[in-house]
């Protein structure tokens, strides 16, 4: 089906150009594009390489990681319809416009939910641990994510739950059904709070056990304070995460129970602040985790550490 518009609709005018509006957001998509995948990239490939960065945590991590780089190769397509305007005018390429954000963006919330998890075993059963949280274990949960992403994406494509025939262009709030997009922000928002919620009894039970830790230093206790570490690296990146989704979710809901132009144009806006967050995780990763940090100069070949025997590359862990 066609949808016929007019020259306002596009991001292109019908005289050969672009207006400065469409010029500015193509080129912030593309620097994002490049942020986004080069990032990531060389984040995964880290991870990959060194065996110090091998732990079930880190592979939440990557996981998060991987859905942040396929969100930036995405954007090519994103782009794709400024150049191409009658794609916008196809029903399938439309809907997975939106779509392909939808998945990767909650495949990357979901990655999120993951860590903490991982995190709060760690923290509340440090002895259980090894054996709640084995290797199969998050293989599994990783893959039951990913499914679960994958299916909830492609129902307005698959059975056709969208608006597309009563939308007048192609545009989210509508082509996209209401009680769906109710259904995917208001649980992005749930999953938030079950984050900060999470997080904050972690806080409580760190607290409560600074005072052992300052006058022990048993092996458990050693245990400990890098779990601690490693939980107070997971919730920046949640809490980077909220920020620059929460906005957009917010503006969705509003939307869907009252649609105004407005919030339309303010909501395309948001979405781009929703997805520089998959830009700015990489950054994150260096700046708190110091393994991460030396890994990835040692893969740039930024810095050499000869005084460094835990970072080895080539091996894996049992």
């Amino acid at each position: 089906m066609n949808k016929t518009t007019t020259e306002s609709t596009t991001p292109g005018n019908s005289s050969g150009g672009f207006t400065p509006l469409a010029v500015g957001l193509m080129t912030g998509q593309f620097i994002m594009m490049v942020v986004m995948v080069g990032g990531n990239s060389i984040f995964i490939l880290a991870i990959i390489k060194y065996r110090k960065l091998k732990t079930i945590n880190s592979m939440f991590v990557a996981n998060l990681s991987l859905s942040d780089l396929i969100l930036g190769i995405t954007m090519s397509f994103q782009i794709a319809f400024f150049f191409q305007p009658w794609m916008e005018h196809v029903k399938e390429l439309c809907i997975l416009r939106f779509q392909s954000v939808n998945l990767f963006s909650k495949a990357a919330l979901y990655s999120l939910c993951l860590t903490v998890i991982d995190r709060f075993i760690a923290i509340i059963y440090p002895l259980k641990y090894p054996s709640i949280m084995t290797n199969t274990k998050a293989y599994i949960l990783i893959a039951i994510m990913w499914v679960y992403a994958i299916a909830n994406s492609l129902v307005p494509i698959i059975f056709d739950i969208n608006t597309w025939d009563k939308a007048a262009f192609c545009l989210y709030e509508l082509v996209t059904e209401k009680k769906y997009r109710l259904y995917i922000h208001t649980e992005g928002l749930l999953l938030s709070i079950f984050l900060m919620v999470c997080y904050s009894y972690i806080y409580m039970v760190v607290r409560r056990h600074k005072k052992k830790i300052a006058t022990e230093n048993t092996a458990s206790d050693r245990k400990f304070i890098q779990d601690k570490k490693l939980a107070k690296f997971s919730i920046i990146i949640a809490i980077v995460f909220t920020i620059c989704w929460l906005p957009f979710s917010i503006i969705q809901e509003i939307q869907a129970y009252q649609f105004t132009v407005t919030g339309a144009f303010v909501g395309n806006f948001a979405v781009f602040l929703g997805i520089s967050n998959s830009a700015i995780n990489p950054f994150i990763y260096t700046w708190k985790n110091p393994d991460f940090r030396n890994a990835i100069k040692k893969l740039l070949r930024l810095q050499n550490f000869p005084q460094q025997t835990d970072v080895t590359p080539g091996e894996t862990t049992s």
